[in-house]
């Protein structure tokens, strides 16, 4: 959700808040069904967001679509678990990440009508942080903190909305 605070140029300047979630399905997946490893792996991101929403001269006429450029600030959660078997020995390691969060991405939305729109968004996000973990391998089990976690990702959000 964003809140248009001041027009500048073409556009409007705003700032926001969202909470992003995300579950790794298809390539986690894809490794399941080659391995038989097992592997779990989402996150949750509330995120501040500033954005510039332009609406080029050139569509003015037409009023129907509309260009945004956004920056994110927040903090990233993720949890990642691993577990299988590999030549008799079952393992199993649980890691959990917690770290600051940014991230910039792009979007274009098409009015549909005077305030209802359809968008995509295509987002690169970066975290740092520390990762506790747990791990077992046959017998023996492990545990520490891991201080260079990190996460990127690029993801691209299909979404409607209203403006208000």
């Amino acid at each position: 959700m964003d809140v248009g605070l001041v027009p500048l140029g073409p556009g409007v300047l705003a700032v926001g808040g969202e909470f992003n979630a995300g579950i790794c399905l298809t390539a986690c997946g894809l490794v399941g069904l080659v391995t038989g490893i097992d592997i779990s792996d989402h996150f949750y991101s509330p995120h501040v967001r500033l954005s510039y929403h332009w609406l080029p001269p050139a569509m003015k006429n037409a009023g129907t679509l509309e260009l945004d450029g956004l920056l994110l600030v927040g903090v990233t959660f993720s949890t990642q678990t691993v577990s299988g078997d590999i030549e008799g020995v079952d393992f199993h390691y649980k890691g959990t990440g917690t770290g600051p969060s940014v991230g910039l991405g792009v979007g274009l939305k098409k009015f549909v009508k005077e305030r209802l729109f359809l968008g995509i968004e295509a987002r690169l996000r970066y975290a740092q942080g520390e990762d506790e973990y747990s791990e077992r391998v046959g017998d023996d089990e492990f545990s520490g903190v891991d201080q260079d976690w990190s996460q990127t990702g690029l993801s691209l959000l299909v979404f409607g909305g209203v403006r208000f």
